[in-house]
């Protein structure tokens, strides 16, 4: 039965003279009878509905398929538009992060730098290296501090400021009529060291400088800390003519004053159970009292009576011998009077001082006339 065949073979070949192509195939075979006739016939109508069928789903399958393709070719432009926006966004994304990268190393060098400020007093804190410390404590105008800054030594190792301390935290900052900035340094897991600076004004004339400073221990084994407090005050903005001393004798107090004029700090001490405070004075000589970064610890021994006159370095030594977990804290509170109140103040002691002495010359002169 050759008809199938050839009828399968220019089916693949054209569908669309598919009608054309049975009635010369049928009129071929018009001898093999009538029955051949009628059945091929039959065949070939149901051949032709499915190859209908098959047409219009094909027609439909093109259609969708068109309509599929003129999606993803837009799509494929709006894909170009979108991976060029993209692109574009990614290499303002990167300058931007490079940008961010280079102010973040920038910015934090000046961003540890603070001015503390408050009433008719303000203070330069510098959190980081290489210009670290308190400095500029300007009261009424007048600078009565010239550098302040904290030192420490673990287990006996060297000695080094602690903004040498590998990792800073992000500063705290505290506004209000009492300002104040908090930072933290961390060795790794071995210790941190927390510190807080607060600057009040107590009157119109007087401020007050309070710091705060907690050591923990990180590690898994006891360590002894020595930590240092090293001061040099101008006290009226002169740094010479300056005295010193610890006042009761054997205390925590201790005070700076001008040898001649107005003028005074007094700082207090409040400290946690096992740690101990020694004190050290000196006149300048250029070793900030051994605290200079690499030197192994000074030990400090408190000095008796008074310590001047001359440019004062004084300092405190406070130790501490820790157990894994265990933290050590003490504060500090400095009082700087302004020169012309303390004047006044002195002024009036004087005046009671001469009054008293008057008053007893009277009432011995009444004793010895009775």
């Amino acid at each position: 039965m050759p008809c199938p065949s050839l009828f399968a073979v220019s089916s693949t070949i054209s569908l669309c003279g598919f009608e054309d192509r049975r009635s010369d195939v049928c009129n071929e075979h018009k001898g093999n009878g009538r029955f051949f006739l009628i059945f091929y016939h039959s065949w070939c109508q149901m051949a032709l509905v499915r190859w209908k069928r098959l047409i219009n789903q094909g027609t439909w399958f093109a259609r969708e398929g068109w309509l599929y393709l003129g999606m993803i070719l837009k799509s494929g432009e709006a894909m170009k538009k979108t991976f060029k926006t993209l692109s574009n966004g990614a290499w303002m994304l990167q300058s931007c992060l490079v940008v961010i990268l280079f102010a973040a190393w920038v910015i934090p060098s000046k961003a540890q730098d603070y001015t503390l400020t408050t009433g008719d007093t303000s203070l330069q804190v510098n959190l980081a290296s290489p210009n670290a410390g308190l400095s500029q404590w300007t009261i009424g105008g007048i600078n009565q501090l010239e550098q302040e800054w904290y030192y420490l030594s673990v287990a006996g190792g060297a000695v080094n400021s602690i903004d040498t301390i590998p990792t800073l935290s992000t500063p705290v900052l505290n506004g209000g009529s009492a300002p104040s900035v908090s930072e933290m340094y961390t060795s790794n897991l071995d210790y941190s060291v927390s510190t807080t600076y607060t600057l009040t004004s107590l009157s119109s004339s007087v401020a007050q400088l309070g710091t705060q400073v907690a050591i923990q221990n990180l590690s898994s084994q006891t360590q002894s800390f020595n930590f240092y407090q090293y001061s040099d005050f101008w006290l009226g903005g002169v740094s010479t003519g300056q005295d010193f001393e610890i006042v009761p004798s054997g205390s925590t107090t201790v005070y700076q004053f001008p040898t001649s004029g107005a003028g005074y700090l007094e700082e207090t001490v409040d400290a946690g159970l096992g740690v101990m405070i020694t004190e050290t004075a000196a006149l300048y000589n250029g070793t900030q009292l051994g605290l200079e970064n690499g030197n192994p610890p000074p030990n400090f021994t408190d000095p008796i009576g008074v310590i001047g006159p001359g440019n004062i370095n004084f300092g405190y030594e406070f130790t501490a011998n820790l157990a894994p977990g265990a933290g050590m804290s003490f504060s500090t509170i400095q009082t700087v009077p302004e020169s012309s109140s303390l004047a006044f103040i002195s002024s009036g002691i004087l005046v009671l001082a001469l009054l008293y002495r008057r008053g007893f010359a009277f009432l011995k002169n009444v004793k010895t006339k009775a």
